[in-house]
């Protein structure tokens, strides 16, 4: 049984408006009553597709019996002849989802940290300096970071002329890397 048979049940003609993919009908909207903004496709998915241009609901044959008929998916699907194919979840729970091993990381070297340090300090102390004045308005003026905090994240510049067309600003916390915004 198709979409448009269902519709015809239940007493809302329709009439052939295009013949492209299988035909198109039009009729009145079993929801919002327009007379020509029901449309119909019978011959699209298993049982045809449904839309209404005046209040949008839209579907296949089984949302129609859903909807229209208040049935419950299974109803639908026993009205249509469709096996009813559900996986063993109707109690609410769903399968549970295959655990993925966290990715195992490293600390970097001591090397590489204590140059990471010397960065930070060195965009703390030019945060500190007139070329970092304007950043510190940027901070305070339109994020509302207050220099306690500023201080306490270890947040830092590095100057354009230290890089290539680029300021870094980085935050550490008691040493924990916090956050890196790259710039420019």
């Amino acid at each position: 049984m198709t979409i448009r048979e269902l519709i015809q049940q239940d007493s809302f003609p329709s009439q052939k408006a295009g013949s492209t993919g299988g035909g198109e009908y039009a009729g009145p909207s079993p929801w919002c009553g327009g007379e020509d903004r029901f449309r119909v496709w019978p011959s699209q998915g298993e049982f045809g597709k449904y839309w209404c241009r005046g209040c949008g609901r839209s579907g296949d044959a089984i949302q129609y019996i859903r909807d229209h008929r208040r049935m419950t998916y299974q109803e639908a699907c026993h009205q249509l002849g469709r096996e009813v194919n559900l996986p063993s979840t109707l109690s609410g729970s769903r399968p549970a989802k295959p655990q993925r091993e966290p990715r195992v990381t490293a600390a970097p070297g001591d090397l590489w940290q204590a140059k990471a340090r010397k960065l930070v300090d060195e965009a703390v102390y030019h945060l500190w300096t007139p070329t970092g004045y304007p950043m510190l308005d940027f901070f305070s003026q339109r994020r509302g970071l207050i220099d306690a905090t500023i201080r306490g994240f270890s947040l830092g510049l590095i100057p354009l002329n230290r890089v290539k067309k680029t300021s870094v600003i980085i935050a550490m916390r008691g040493g924990e890397w916090v956050g890196l915004l790259q710039t420019g």
